[in-house]
C-alpha cells in the first residue's frame, strides 16, 4: 500500500473561537492526536488531545487554552 493511499491531506485546522468539544470531534473524525490552530490565517500553534481532555469545560473556546498550545516547529525563513 502506498503512502498516498493511507495519508490524507485534508486535515482542517482549528480556529481560536472553536470549542474544546468541536476540537475533540475534529480529532476523532480525522484520527489524529494533534491539530493546528490558526488565527487570522496564521498558525498560532498546535493543540493536543491530552490538553483537550484536561480542559475545564467542553464549551471553552480554544483561545482560553492558548498557553497549552505547542509552538510551530519551523517558523518563517528559518526552514
Amino acid at each position: 500500500m502506498l503512502n498516498q493511499e493511507i495519508l490524507s491531506l485534508t486535515i482542517s485546522p482549528l480556529h481560536m473561537d472553536d470549542t474544546v468539544q468541536f476540537a475533540r470531534e475534529a480529532m476523532n473524525d480525522s484520527h489524529v492526536m494533534h491539530l493546528p490552530v490558526i488565527h487570522v490565517g496564521k498558525l498560532v500553534g498546535t493543540i493536543s488531545e491530552e490538553s483537550l481532555l484536561n480542559a475545564a469545560s467542553e464549551s471553552m473556546p480554544l483561545s482560553r487554552m492558548q498557553p497549552s498550545f505547542s509552538g510551530a516547529a519551523v517558523q518563517g525563513a528559518s526552514h
